[in-house]
């Protein structure tokens, strides 16, 4: 959820503009299982304070988590009929019959199926952004406690000229310092 969150505040946010500017974002997983195992199909999330739960932090973030597996009488028949869709694929209901043909739609419009991709590259492309920056930490932390380069690859998988470039900074970023 973090993950989402930050990239949906990134992408929101232009360079100097103040954070009031972010306004609500709602993230929506979709699971074909039953996430916290309470028999809910729908579970909504707001920040909220550990010592008074009354007290909303208001933030504008919303997570909310759609179960396919849910069993209480939680949700709309229209929603209940989505999540059906969505773990089966039987079509129910004028809103899912809408829905199908729309998801049709989208499935044979090649513009369409093309920003999909690129959007998809984009969050890949994030993702492993963020999986270089936290190994490149991780090895920084080992390389101060005076590990190996064998040692660092085996844990982070970073390449031994990058691990030596990482040292070489961090010396020179130490010896600026003193």
């Amino acid at each position: 959820m973090r993950y989402y969150q930050s990239l949906i505040d990134s992408d929101k946010l232009k360079r100097g503009q103040h954070y009031s500017h972010l306004g609500e974002s709602f993230i929506i997983f979709i699971c074909p299982f039953d996430i916290f195992k309470q028999g809910c199909h729908l579970y909504t999330f707001r920040e909220r304070c550990d010592q008074d739960s009354s007290l909303a932090l208001d933030d504008g973030t919303t997570k909310i988590f759609l179960s396919t597996k849910g069993i209480l009488d939680d949700v709309s028949p229209d929603i209940k009929a989505f999540l059906d869709y969505v773990d089966s694929g039987i079509v129910s209901g004028d809103f899912v019959k809408e829905l199908a043909v729309a998801v049709d739609n989208v499935k044979t419009n090649a513009k369409v199926r093309h920003d999909f991709m690129t959007f998809q590259m984009y969050l890949l492309e994030r993702e492993m952004e963020a999986t270089q920056k936290r190994s490149e930490e991780i090895a920084l932390k080992m390389i101060r406690k005076g590990k190996s380069f064998e040692e660092i690859q085996e844990f982070t998988d970073l390449p031994a000229w990058r691990l030596n470039e990482l040292a070489q900074a961090d010396s020179q970023e130490n010896n600026h310092a003193k």
